[in-house]
């Protein structure tokens, strides 16, 4: 699986392309200004997405040790007490 970094990097890199390329159709601006501002949106907004993927991977990773840590038993063992503990409650 990709790295977050990388997806969100190419969809708002591509996203930046196809706004210009939309704002630049409905204002009739020049084919060839368009193009540019459409690719120097693209290059400038690319490693913007990779930095907030970043984030974001971080965000989820951190998100996920702490509920493992809250949720989840340490070892086989706590786990089979706590389901005996269980067991022992509904009798």
């Amino acid at each position: 699986m990709e790295s977050p970094s990388k997806i969100y990097a190419a969809v708002l890199g591509l996203t930046a392309f196809a706004v210009a390329i939309a704002t630049g159709l409905a204002v009739g601006a020049d084919a060839s200004a368009t193009l540019r501002r459409a690719i120097v949106s693209m290059v400038v907004c690319y490693p913007v997405g990779a930095l907030l993927g970043l984030i974001a991977g971080h965000a989820v990773r951190e998100y996920l040790k702490n509920y493992r840590a809250e949720h989840l038993p340490p070892s086989m063992e706590d786990a089979v007490a706590m389901y005996a503990s269980e067991e022992e409650v509904e009798r």
